[in-house]
């Protein structure tokens, strides 16, 4: 696709959006949020990482870079939830994660001597 108004393409357009969003708008509306990510890098991985893709991947393709732009207007418009997208990403994260199965058994060691 082409802007026929300032010769952009399609691709530029999305990836500047997601630039501007990642760099600039999210980590401004953090801090005044409270949200648990700050910097550009922590906000490229969780939208990406949402979608199942990654920022140390060459090029994301543009589907989801089209899908990631829209996540960061929705925590822009405050309908989704930036805790709840980031401790989502985490938890997936984790799942690979051989120290996660030692935590849960020393969880639940501690909690059945407390019991």
């Amino acid at each position: 696709m082409h802007d026929p108004k300032n010769g952009t393409s399609f691709e530029t357009v999305v990836r500047r959006a997601f630039a501007r969003l990642t760099r600039e708008d999210l980590p401004r509306a953090a801090e005044s949020r409270g949200w648990p990510i700050r910097t550009p890098a922590e906000f490229e991985e969780l939208l990406l990482a949402h979608l199942g893709s990654s920022p140390s991947d060459p090029e994301p393709c543009m589907v989801d870079m089209v899908l990631a732009v829209e996540l960061g207007e929705g925590l822009l418009s405050g309908q989704l939830c930036c805790h709840t997208m980031n401790r989502r990403v985490r938890c997936e994260a984790a799942k690979g994660d051989p120290r996660r199965a030692e935590a849960l058994k020393a969880l639940l060691e501690v909690l059945a001597g407390k019991a």
